[in-house]
């Protein structure tokens, strides 16, 4: 949260739009911290990558087979 991205938890069980608008109008104001965001969230997503999965999983298995 704020970090990589905004978490907007929902009130009582349900999603409000309007907090959702409310948290992306706060990050927009912000232009340097917009840029901050988006470069942390593309260097997060890097960590889901098909490559790295595919590292994690071979050494996995690896590890069984040893």
């Amino acid at each position: 949260d704020d970090v990589n991205g905004k978490i907007v938890k929902p009130v009582g069980g349900s999603f409000v739009t309007g907090n959702m608008a409310d948290a992306l109008a706060d990050i927009m104001k912000d232009d340097i911290r917009c840029e901050q965001m988006a470069y942390k969230a593309i260097e997060t997503s890097n960590k889901f990558s098909i490559d790295t999965i595919y590292e994690q999983w071979m050494g996995i298995m690896k590890g069984l087979l040893n």
